[in-house]
């Protein structure tokens, strides 16, 4: 150990970021330090979460620098916005968490004690604002359509798997034993993911569990994976009610979507967190009455502690830029006319638009896509709403 790593550990100095002292983000069979990280490092043997590459950063936050692949907190930080920093270092300060900083091992035991964990792709839905890395029906859609495969230009890798990419049994054992405190899961959709459910069913450690699901179905195993836990912190991603939502989320249904919700509630050991959004062109004329359910949902069932997270879309083929000026501004004055019945959204919406412009190549992309897809799944976005013809009229 040089003289450099003898001094911080000694010290106990605080870093600037905790999370890769205790936590990591595990995606098929790679990792990052946390979700936000720019990057991923392959799980090769037992001890990978103690690889140079984690201990190099480990020292650069020691030293109170932001190392390689951190520059979206690092942009944040400097100018004063909420990072997830935030998140990481308050969980152990809140949690009164004896941690020991460590260059070497990331802290006293030599392993993470928060898991995001993103196992598989697989998923029950056809999003259209999603990818074939988070929904193997996508990945299994590309594959059988060479128009899609030429429009994003990329064929995918999973063939022999109708489109499904799972972490290793490997992953799954070097799981099992590992004392985590928390537990984050992901997809695809994880009530789905058996070998998800299982490792919840069977882990010792009792940690808070949280994940983020689409709740378009409820099945036995989860249920009985419910019964094994202490209690979960559930955030569910709605972001379009009635047909919207049923065109937006293909194979989704909006009453059933109901129903599971009815049901959930229902459920003494199941804390509903909040909701994920996604501003996207596909639901401009529908996100304002999609927002007044979400409150008016929270406020039927009493739930007090919650968040909604309203964020723009970051697939290539569905932009917030694609967005018309006009339908801009519509969906800026109805949040606005609504704003008693809702939170904030107009301020995020009006950022978002402030920082993501209009682009007339978005645009064309975002109706090419709709049309493949349209084409494809047998649907027709001009039946949703009269607003979207003005998009199909103005294609170049």
């Amino acid at each position: 150990m040089n003289n450099i790593k003898d001094s911080i550990i000694s010290n106990q100095k605080k870093p600037l970021c905790y999370a890769p002292f205790y936590a990591i983000c595990i995606k098929g069979d790679k990792f990052k330090p946390c979700c936000v990280y720019d990057g991923y490092f392959d799980i090769t043997t037992d001890d990978f979460w103690n690889n140079p590459a984690m201990q190099e950063i480990r020292t650069k936050l020691l030293s109170n620098n932001f190392p390689k692949g951190c520059d979206g907190c690092k942009m944040n930080y400097l100018n004063n916005i909420e990072t997830d920093l935030n998140y990481y270092n308050s969980f152990i300060e809140t949690q009164q968490i004896d941690i020991e900083f460590n260059v070497e091992t990331g802290n006293q035991d030599g392993s993470p004690i928060e898991l995001d964990f993103r196992p598989s792709n697989l998923c029950n839905l056809q999003c259209r604002m999603c990818d074939f890395t988070n929904s193997s029906l996508i990945a299994n859609e590309i594959n059988e359509n060479v128009k899609l495969q030429e429009f994003l230009k990329i064929k995918t890798k999973f063939l022999k798997t109708k489109g499904v990419s799972s972490s290793s049994e490997f992953v799954f054992e070097w799981l099992k034993d590992k004392n985590f405190k928390k537990i984050k899961v992901l997809g695809g959709e994880p009530t789905i993911e058996k070998s998800t459910l299982n490792l919840l069913q069977t882990i010792n450690s009792k940690p808070i569990v949280e994940m983020t699901t689409n709740l378009a179905v409820i099945t036995k195993q989860f249920k009985k994976t419910l019964k094994n836990i202490d209690m979960l912190n559930l955030r569910i991603s709605i972001d379009a009610i009635d047909e919207h939502y049923n065109y937006i989320r293909t194979n989704g249904n909006w009453h059933k979507l109901q129903k599971n919700l009815n049901y959930i509630t229902s459920v003494n050991n199941v804390k509903i967190t909040g909701f994920n959004v996604v501003l996207m062109p596909y639901n401009i004329f529908n996100l304002t009455d999609t927002l007044i359910y979400l409150y008016n949902f929270l406020k039927n069932n009493n739930i007090c502690d919650y968040s909604i997270s309203l964020f723009p879309s970051t697939d290539d083929a569905v932009k917030v830029s694609a967005i018309l000026p006009e339908d801009r501004a519509y969906l800026l004055n109805s949040l606005l006319i609504n704003s008693k019945l809702i939170g904030n959204e107009y301020a995020i919406v009006e950022n978002i638009f402030k920082n993501i412009p209009f682009n007339e190549f978005d645009k064309n992309k975002f109706i090419k896509y709709s049309k493949i897809l349209d084409s494809i799944r047998k649907t027709n976005l001009t039946n949703l709403n009269s607003g979207f013809e003005k998009y199909y009229n103005q294609i170049n």
